[in-house]
């Protein structure tokens, strides 16, 4: 709630804002105290998330989810706000991520039978996201359809080829009886991080975008503009140009601008998300997964593979 008022409908410096974020951090602190006290009977296993592969996969994983989500719904805005595509438009031009995201796990799943390492996949993922994320950062109302088709297949590859690295390892470095454990850990920090970068996101975006029409348009209330959303932009411009085609053509090509400004500081923001994953899968221990390991699995000892079936 703090994120998603705060610069919005109330000032950062709001007691509301101060009071939600003081409860957050005291809840927090109160949950981690509650789940370390509890151990093996938490909700998240001290015995799971001490190790150290598991906690620097998780943070990747909300890392890289983060920025997922982030630029998945601010690029459908950037092509409804900039482009004037209509929503319909905007999810089929936004395709490119999810083929890309597609592309991304067959190539893993090719390439790990050979590899036999997670490191080099959660490392490519994190690299190959960061560097489609700045890409789009460079997006601009003119960009050729050839380049940020480009950049959005880019950026899926990366996130596609890391996807369900974290996931893998779980089910990999740990027990049979703690699987279903890390996997909900894996799968909970992925959607936790969109969550939490989503909300960011919105506070920054609409902050820049205010801020870039106050700049822009001085003679115009910004909330008028903001208010109306991407999907009914080009209809309140042409109202407040009061019919003056000319007018009206001027204004759009400013409110684009501007949009375009909020876009590109949320992709930014994804960006640095985006890269900071590149430390959690450093993090993560390289060591070579055997299949004759896997004899280790009822004594615990030893990494191991998924128990597969055979045919006889």
């Amino acid at each position: 709630m703090a994120l998603q008022w705060g610069g919005s409908v109330y000032p950062w410096g709001s007691p509301r804002i101060i009071a939600l974020l003081i409860i957050f951090g005291l809840t927090l602190i109160a949950w981690v105290c509650y789940q370390y006290y509890k151990n093996d009977n938490a909700t998240i296993p001290r015995r799971i998330i001490s190790q150290r592969s598991i906690a620097f996969a998780s943070l990747t994983s909300s890392l890289m989810g983060g920025a997922m989500f982030s630029i998945v719904y601010y690029v459908s805005v950037y092509f409804q706000a900039v482009r004037g595509t209509s929503a319909t438009t905007s999810g089929l031009y936004s395709l490119p991520i999810i083929l890309g995201l597609t592309s991304g796990m067959l190539i893993a799943g090719q390439l790990s039978n050979h590899v036999n390492r997670f490191p080099p996949f959660m490392l490519f993922s994190a690299v190959t996201a960061s560097t489609g994320a700045g890409l789009i950062t460079t997006l601009t109302p003119n960009t050729p359809s050839s380049h940020w088709c480009g950049y959005l297949a880019l950026f899926g590859i990366g996130q596609g080829v890391g996807w369900q690295q974290p996931l893998l390892l779980a089910q990999t470095f740990l027990k049979d009886a703690d699987i279903p454990i890390g996997t909900a850990l894996m799968s909970g920090c992925k959607v936790l991080g969109g969550a939490i970068c989503i909300s960011v996101s919105s506070c920054i975006f609409h902050a820049f975008l205010e801020r870039s029409l106050l700049e822009l348009l001085p003679e115009i209330n910004p909330n008028i503009i903001i208010a109306a959303g991407a999907a009914k932009l080009k209809d309140v411009v042409v109202g407040i140009a009061e019919d003056d085609s000319a007018r009206a053509t001027e204004l759009l090509g400013l409110v684009e601008e501007a949009y375009n400004r909020a876009c590109r500081k949320v992709f930014i923001g994804a960006l640095v998300v985006s890269s900071l994953a590149v430390i959690g899968s450093v993090g993560v221990e390289w060591k070579e997964i055997r299949v004759k390991e896997k004899r280790n699995a009822e004594n615990g000892h030893g990494i191991r593979l998924p128990k597969l079936r055979t045919g006889t």
